[in-house]
C-alpha cells in the first residue's frame, strides 16, 4: 500500500491507529468509579500500545522520507541474497 507522498501515507495510518484506539477505549471500564482507577488506566496504557503497534505497523509499508525504498522492499532485496552472504555482513 505504499504511496508517493510519506506524510500523506503516515497520516493515513495515523487515522487508521486512532479508529483502533478509540475502538480499545470503548472497551475500557468507566473512569467515573474510583474503585476501577487502576483498571482504567491500565486499560488506557494497553489501548495506547495497540495504537503504537498499529501505526508502526502500517507505517512500515510507506515511503521513507529520504527516498529509500519502503521497509518491505528491503527485507525483500535481503531474501533474495544468498544466506552465506547474509551471514558475513553480521
Amino acid at each position: 500500500m505504499a504511496q508517493a507522498n510519506p506524510e500523506q501515507c503516515e497520516a493515513r495510518c495515523a487515522t487508521r491507529a486512532s479508529t483502533e484506539m478509540e475502538s480499545c477505549l470503548g472497551r475500557c471500564p468507566e473512569a467515573g468509579d474510583p474503585t476501577q482507577a487502576r483498571g482504567v488506566q491500565a486499560c488506557a496504557v494497553r489501548c495506547k500500545d495497540r495504537f503504537d503497534s498499529a501505526f508502526n505497523a502500517c507505517a512500515e509499508h510507506c515511503p521513507q522520507k529520504d527516498g529509500s525504498a519502503d521497509t518491505r522492499e528491503k527485507k525483500r532485496q535481503q531474501r533474495r541474497r544468498p544466506r552465506d552472504e547474509r551471514q558475513l555482513q553480521r
